[in-house]
């Protein structure tokens, strides 16, 4: 990969965020740096959510999560968040999902994932959020691939992942959603796996505006 010599990069300092915490969920939406979530410094999940302007280097405060989560996966659809999943104050998985409407500045809930879940990987396509993977309340992660469908607010079922995994990232290439890395074994003690997989679609993409 071509990359235009080194001072084609360079490191930005932001200001640092209000809240200290770790195991926030992070989304970017139209210039703003959302983190919403994660733990505090007490080690319980937090329903603090706040955006970092990045054009003034200012953050503000946004309404709290209605579910107090850590270990979320979001994702952008428009002008609204997606956060599915996570981990409660009990250290459970947890199977809410809600939309965070950046225009209203307030949240709704949305249909809850089939299984609960913490670790997920997600990315949108064509209007559509494809959840894969996870660790579930048993602790043995998950091989699971779930699509939201927006208009219809469900959730359905694809074929599984050939491999378990949870903590996964994940990416678009054209029409394959791929996922690399993350974490499998069994219930008593995950491993780092070499997970590279990936999700071919033929589906025609679906107008959600």
């Amino acid at each position: 990969m071509a990359a235009g010599g080194s001072r084609a990069f360079a490191w930005q300092v932001f200001p640092p965020m209000p809240t200290c915490r770790v195991y926030g969920t992070v989304a970017h939406q139209d210039g703003h740096l959302l983190v919403l979530g994660g733990c505090g410094r007490a080690g319980l999940p937090l329903d603090t959510a706040e955006t970092l302007d990045m054009a003034s280097h200012t953050w503000l405060a946004l309404a709290p999560l209605p579910t107090a989560r850590a270990g979320a996966a979001a994702v952008v659809l428009g002008k609204q968040v997606l956060v599915v999943g996570g981990v409660d104050e009990g250290q459970s998985p947890v199977a809410a999902v809600e939309a965070f409407l950046a225009d209203e500045g307030r949240w709704e809930h949305r249909a809850t994932l089939p299984q609960a879940a913490m670790g997920i990987a997600a990315v949108e396509r064509d209007g559509l959020v494809y959840a894969l993977g996870g660790m579930g309340s048993d602790t043995a992660p998950q091989a699971q691939v779930r699509v939201y469908e927006p208009r219809q607010d469900c959730w359905l079922s694809l074929p599984s992942m050939p491999t378990p995994c949870y903590g996964a990232s994940t990416f678009l290439h054209g029409n394959k959603t791929s996922v690399r890395l993350g974490s499998g074994g069994g219930k008593s003690r995950p491993q780092p796996c070499r997970v590279s997989a990936c999700l071919e679609s033929t589906r025609p993409p679906r107008d959600y505006s």
